[in-house]
């Protein structure tokens, strides 16, 4: 992974029905594989708010609360 990815991280707030797979990777605790969950769950069903995240697989309150400041819907 290029250094300049993995030290990256985000300066304002993304949209995860939106972000890129590279994008959503600068978010605190989002990797490749969360990163990949989340596109494929905004695919299927696109999120309207913050909660409906917790339908992705490892995403749960802590992360959620991570997250929140990061997030625009």
């Amino acid at each position: 992974m290029p250094q300049s990815l993995k030290k990256a991280k985000t300066s304002g707030v993304l949209n995860p029905n939106i972000a890129s797979l590279i994008e959503l990777q600068t978010l605190p605790g989002v990797g490749p594989a969360l990163s990949q969950r989340i596109v494929e769950a905004r695919s299927e069903r696109p999120f309207s708010n913050l909660d409906d995240l917790d339908r992705v697989k490892g995403i749960g309150p802590a992360k959620l609360e991570k997250l929140r400041s990061h997030l625009i819907f």
